[in-house]
């Protein structure tokens, strides 16, 4: 049997085996890097450092000897919390200053050590700032609303201002040894005191205040009481009110202000001239001079009582006469003004467009004067029927039908027009539903026959008795039965009963003006 040959060895280098180490740095279990922690290992202990492919880990004390060149500390959870055995401390490399965090038997507080200063919370909502001496040399009470100063040599002396209820707020100072705790409000300004109830009030140790000195201050009332009725020249009067009495002024012919002088009665202003005549000037200029039995506007002259402007009269009033140069314009209203005994008025209706009016002494309107044209159709027919056609051309027929009658029945408009009284008597008794009808063609079409008005009444009245309809408020179109110019119409009665003789009186309002 052959022998077995043994592998060659080409060559072995300095390089072909791994040194032994004394304490050899391994990864985990010399496996490769990945993204789970592999902790690394020195000999067979294992260290406080880890690594995957993009954390570190360390499991034991941190010292860093040299500089945290990334400024940025970041982390995944809410909060970065340090717990040191005291306080937190941070500092400059070009300071001797420091801030340091403490937590105290619970108490948090900051303190600037450069500078010696203090800011701690004492209980929920209560901030305290300060100085190591005096730690609550300031307050803020936000769950009190509000805000305490404390002397910084003794703290029983204090200033505070306080929020409560509907915004009311108190200042208050505190002396704990004395009553020296003074107030000064010294402003480079106004001063201004807007109460909106009206009351300033002065106290005096909860009492009533009464002023000792000239420089004090005091009441109108007080100096009315005790200075001989107060200001002595005008020169001490600013924004006075005075309630009652007159006020007499000796020897002044002249009032000069420097803006606009505003007079402002809650009743009458009289301007009473023992010489005869009032102006009101512009600049030295009369605008309006009154005299007696004349008002001169614009120009200084006498006259018949004049109204004048710029040089021209536009009123001019003699006995029992009013001339107007040019035009006059009156404004529109919904009604007359009151009635006056042996005076009519003149007014102008706000309709649409407006139009003008009279009323009498009687209060009497006359609406429209000039605009409106009235007329009256008279009609009598015997109706043997409940419904009728009226005959409003004049000629005696009794039609129930539209068809083939527009000779007897058709009322063509000439203007724009609207039925205003519709006055109706019949020699048989009345009782139960009486309907008008307003029927209409437009050109083109021969017969009446679009319903543009229908009212119903109910009635109850016996035979040859006057019936006035109300023609507001119908069922169908508008009050009325407004009409349009050129367009054709009949009108159509229904009674409860045949009427037989008949007597019908329309009135027509034209407005002449269409």
């Amino acid at each position: 049997m052959p022998r077995a040959r043994l592998p060659q060895i080409q060559s072995i280098g300095a390089g072909s085996f791994e040194p032994n180490r004394r304490n050899p740095i391994l990864l985990g279990e010399d496996s490769f890097l990945d993204d789970h922690q592999k902790p690394i290992r020195i000999g067979e202990s294992t260290s406080p450092l880890s690594l995957s492919k993009n954390q570190i880990r360390i499991d034991g004390d941190f010292h860093l000897e040299g500089n945290l060149k990334n400024p940025l500390l970041q982390t995944d959870f809410e909060y970065l919390e340090l717990r040191p055995e005291e306080n937190v401390r941070f500092t400059s490399k070009n300071s001797t200053g420091s801030l340091d965090l403490f937590i105290s038997s619970g108490t948090p507080f900051f303190l600037a050590s450069g500078s010696n200063f203090y800011l701690t919370t004492t209980s929920a909502g209560i901030f305290n700032f300060g100085s190591s001496a005096n730690i609550s040399m300031f307050t803020f009470d936000v769950v009190n609303s509000k805000f305490l100063i404390q002397d910084a040599d003794d703290s029983g002396d204090s200033f505070s201002i306080q929020t409560n209820t509907h915004g009311a707020t108190d200042i208050i100072t505190i002396d704990d040894d004395a009553t020296a705790a003074h107030l000064v409000i010294d402003i480079d300004g106004d001063i201004t005191l807007d109460a909106a109830s009206g009351n300033i009030t002065a106290k005096d140790n909860g009492g009533n205040y009464t002023p000792s000195s000239d420089y004090h201050v005091a009441t109108k009332k007080y100096v009315d009481d005790n200075a001989g009725g107060g200001a002595s020249a005008l020169n001490d009067l600013s924004d006075v009110s005075y309630s009652s009495g007159d006020l007499s002024i000796n020897l002044l012919d002249t009032i000069v202000t420097p803006a606009t002088l505003t007079v402002d009665a809650g009743g009458d202003i009289v301007l009473d001239a023992d010489g005869g005549d009032v102006f009101i000037k512009d600049n030295g200029s009369t605008l309006i001079q009154m005299s007696n039995n004349t008002i001169v506007v614009g120009e200084a002259q006498y006259g018949n009582s004049t109204i004048t402007y710029d040089g021209d009269d536009l009123l001019e009033f003699a006995t029992e006469e009013l001339t107007i140069t040019n035009y006059l314009k009156i404004a529109e209203t919904a009604n007359a003004n009151s009635d006056s005994e042996a005076r009519g008025q003149i007014w102008v209706k706000n309709d649409t467009p407006n139009c003008l009016a009279f009323t009498d002494d009687a209060g009497t309107d006359i609406i429209g004067v000039g605009k409106y044209h009235y007329e009256t159709k008279v009609m009598g027919f015997f109706a043997a029927q409940t419904t009728s056609l009226l005959p409003i051309t004049g000629y005696v027929v009794e039609r129930t039908s539209t068809l083939s009658a527009n000779e007897f029945i058709g009322y063509v408009a000439p203007y724009n027009c609207r039925l205003e009284k519709f006055c109706f008597r019949s020699e048989i008794a009345q009782n139960g539903t009486l309907t008008l009808r307003v029927l209409e063609s437009s050109d083109g079409t021969e017969v009446p026959g679009t319903q543009i008005y229908r009212k119903d009444h109910t009635i109850d009245i016996a035979d040859d008795t006057f019936l006035e309809l109300d023609m507001t408020s119908p069922g169908i179109g508008s009050d009325f039965a407004p009409m349009t110019k050129g367009r054709i119409y009949a009108f159509q009665l229904t009674t409860p009963s045949n009427a037989n003789d008949t007597n019908i009186t329309m009135v027509f309002r034209h407005d002449i003006t269409t």
